[in-house]
């Protein structure tokens, strides 16, 4: 199945700017796109856990039921997933992976894509607590730091009036109170009103915020 499978949603330590990232560099980086699929996000202390949606929690509407990801695409996948199958500690048994690297339909900018992703396969623990908002970056305090580098590097050498110009012909109106500024414009990113794949469309940038420093 892995060759008709071609990018990996990642939501936690392996996204950009995050301490596992490096390990997809050797791959071949060729897109990234912030993205969110339902499901529930767990802090397991230095790393999340995810796991997938019951039936009944489908329909729950009380809580917020999505987990905030990005979706990579690599040049070599297949090499790519043995190493991150080791981090994972993924055998590809059931009964003795800590997660288990499943395919999923992952909504996208361009459409649904079918990706594979790690779903964490350990009882939970006391002390395992869900992150409502489904948001690792979040969690740690810096999803606004990172949301702030990747419109800068979007912008680039662009004046943002030129940019936001653009960007919005591009959302085609929405949201409908559209940002004036940068900075309007990175609150736009973090609510998820504004999606990096419309920026990428803008900016032609598809790795943005890739770089190691």
């Amino acid at each position: 199945m892995s060759a008709t499978i071609g990018e990996i949603f990642v939501y936690g330590t392996l996204m950009r700017q995050e301490c596992r990232f490096p390990f997809l560099l050797p791959f071949g980086l060729e897109r990234i796109e912030r993205v969110s699929i339902p499901g529930k996000l767990f802090n397991l202390g230095e790393f999340p856990g995810y796991l997938p949606l019951g039936l009944t929690e489908r329909a729950e509407r009380s809580r917020p039921n999505l987990v905030h990801g990005e979706l990579i695409k690599v040049r070599d996948l297949e090499d790519a997933l043995k190493v991150l199958d080791a981090e994972e500690q993924f055998t590809g048994k059931a009964d003795d992976s800590l997660y288990l690297r499943q395919p999923a339909m992952i909504p996208s900018g361009s459409g649904e894509t079918l990706a594979w992703h790690y779903v964490y396969n350990q009882p939970l623990r006391h002390e395992d607590q869900r992150i409502d908002h489904g948001c690792w970056r979040t969690h740690r305090g810096v999803q606004h730091d990172f949301v702030t580098q990747l419109v800068t590097e979007h912008l680039g050498q662009t004046p943002p009036v030129v940019f936001l110009r653009t960007l919005k012909a591009v959302c085609k109106g929405q949201p409908q109170r559209f940002p004036g500024t940068d900075k309007e414009l990175i609150d736009a990113v973090i609510a998820n009103q504004i999606s990096e794949h419309q920026l990428s469309r803008v900016s032609s940038n598809w790795t943005a915020a890739s770089t190691i420093s």
